[in-house]
């Protein structure tokens, strides 16, 4: 094992750290800012992972998973752990044919992941539009969250415009209640 601080024993040396950022503590609930994501399965149109997290929401401009694809499964790291109490995702598209539910993960190490709730998709309507598919009072807590997204029929695309989610830093109480909560859900 190397001990970086066993080899600064003379005045002047030093050490960096590359890619440090000091994240400000957020002051209270609100839109969490998000760090980074990944996808899990292929998003061909998103390579830089930019356009979920851009805060615009157009046809142009969304991630989309063809038809007979895999299922959309993306991770998204918070930067700290957080208590997530809302989460919101918007496309342009048919709503009876985009998403039908999204299956939400929590992780603390992004390794091990418990699931943490189910959001369903309440429209059914069979015209293309700003479609708002939402989750409140979640309470879950993790650094990251990761988000499945299911349809009813797999020769449809998924259309996914912006994914935003709402909470606060999680004190030991958020941490607590979370862990008997996915405690008592099961496998």
């Amino acid at each position: 094992v190397w001990y970086p601080y066993s080899n600064m024993n003379e005045p002047g040396k030093f050490i960096m750290i590359d890619g440090l950022e000091f994240i400000p503590k957020q002051s209270g609930p609100g839109k969490i800012a998000i760090s980074t994501y990944r996808y899990i399965s292929d998003a061909s149109n998103d390579k830089d992972a930019r356009l979920l997290n851009d805060g615009v929401v157009e046809k142009e401009k969304q991630v989309s998973f063809g038809a007979y694809s895999d299922i959309p499964d993306i991770s998204f790291d918070l930067g700290g752990i957080y208590k997530v109490t809302k989460i919101q995702v918007e496309a342009i598209a048919v709503p009876a044919h985009n998403i039908s539910t999204i299956t939400l993960y929590s992780s603390l190490d992004g390794k091990k992941w418990e699931q943490a709730g189910v959001i369903s998709n309440k429209e059914t309507g069979g015209e293309e539009k700003h479609q708002v598919i939402e989750g409140e009072g979640l309470g879950i807590v993790g650094r990251y969250i990761r988000l499945t997204f299911d349809r009813l029929r797999s020769d449809f695309p998924i259309h996914i415009g912006e994914v935003t989610l709402y909470g606060a830093l999680a004190n030991e109480k958020d941490m607590q209640d979370f862990a008997l909560k996915t405690y008592s859900i099961g496998p």
